[in-house]
C-alpha cells in the first residue's frame, strides 16, 4: 500500500511521514537531526503531516493535502 492511499484511508488523519533530501546520511546523522529538530515539527507530526528535511530547511505541508 502507498503512503497516499494510507492518508486517503486513515478516519483519524493522522500520519505523517519524514522525508530527508540531499546528500545520503547514515542512520545516525539522520537520528541526530531529527533529534534535534522534533521539538520545532512534533506539533506538526501529531496532527498530521508531511515533513521534508532538507541541508538548510524544514518544510511542512499539513495533511490532507
Amino acid at each position: 500500500m502507498d503512503f497516499a492511499r494510507l492518508v486517503s484511508e486513515d478516519p483519524a488523519g493522522r500520519l505523517s511521514a519524514i522525508l530527508f533530501r540531499g546528500k545520503p546520511r547514515r542512520p545516525e546523522e539522520q537520528l541526530a537531526v531529527l533529534l534535534s529538530n522534533l521539538p520545532a515539527i512534533e506539533e506538526h507530526l501529531v496532527k498530521g503531516a508531511v515533513v521534508v528535511i532538507e541541508e538548510s530547511r524544514i518544510r511542512l505541508r499539513p495533511l490532507p493535502l
